[in-house]
């Protein structure tokens, strides 16, 4: 049974937060698809109801190479006043994957195998466009086959800091965790060498809810009169000044909308 952006939006009926969790706060997932990706199974609403349902206050759509989704997810903001929604897009290369947050549409084709220029000349342009530049799962790109052939190389964490990017990815699906990231950007900042505020994030990188679950949450660190309206303004200025916190629960856990699919599979509704 395919159910690839046909999920019954039942299964998005539920609430569950990490014990792990303050009370009060404002949690954020920089990172998430839709079925304009590939290998995305959410349409958009879902995605919207999915984000909701595990805690979060707001989210980016980044669909793999396209800003197909971003005017469809927007649309929906009105309709889903207690989450903020923020357009996005997954620069998607074997060389490096980049998120470039609070981006509407982004149209220039994307090289397979990008070289150092044109990755350097794509954040230029982003942040032309005043997006956010966050680099994606650093582990995970480099345990594919093709890096550990020695076939592609990743551009160096200095590299990339010194072409501009905003941010790192540390948490990433239900197991990769970049904890290099975060000992170097600590050992930068002691050493008085870090140019500028560098974000830490968690993204859910969620494709299929049905195998994939939440397991880490970024939090915004708001001051009090941000609180009021923390629209993508405010989340932006916080992100640029590095006011995040990062909440991490690697416990195992069956998704709700597994559960909910093997009832279906029975013929049966939870």
């Amino acid at each position: 049974m395919n159910l690839r952006g046909k999920i019954p939006n039942y299964f998005f009926d539920y609430k569950r937060t990490s014990d792990i969790l303050p009370k009060k706060g404002f949690f954020f997932d920089t990172h998430s698809h839709t079925i304009a990706s590939d290998d995305g199974w959410m349409t958009s609403e879902q995605c919207v109801r999915w984000h909701i349902s595990n805690g979060y206050n707001g989210f980016v759509l980044s669909d793999h190479n396209t800003s197909a989704n971003n005017k469809a997810i927007l649309a929906l903001q009105d309709k889903y006043p207690n989450i903020l929604i923020v357009p996005g897009f997954e620069w998607t290369t074997v060389r490096i994957h980049l998120n470039f947050l609070g981006v509407e549409n982004f149209s220039d084709e994307v090289p397979w195998v990008p070289t150092d220029d044109d990755i350097e000349k794509v954040i230029k342009k982003v942040k032309d466009m005043k997006g956010v530049v966050q680099v994606d799962h650093i582990p995970w790109t480099m345990n594919q086959v093709s890096h550990l052939r020695k076939e592609h190389t990743h551009p160096t964490r200095e590299q990339l800091v010194e072409w501009g990017v905003d941010g790192f990815e540390i948490n990433n699906e239900m197991r990769w965790y970049d904890s290099k990231t975060i000992h170097w950007l600590e050992k930068l900042k002691e050493e008085g060498k870090l140019p500028r505020p560098i974000f830490l994030s968690t993204g859910t990188d969620i494709h299929n809810p049905m195998k994939e679950w939440a397991s880490g949450w970024t939090e915004i660190l708001l001051i009090e009169e941000e609180t009021v309206n923390p629209d993508w303004t405010v989340i932006k200025k916080a992100l640029l000044e590095a006011r995040t916190k990062i909440w991490v629960d690697h416990d195992p856990f069956i998704p709700y909308e597994a559960e909910q699919y093997k009832l279906l599979r029975k013929g049966k509704k939870k």
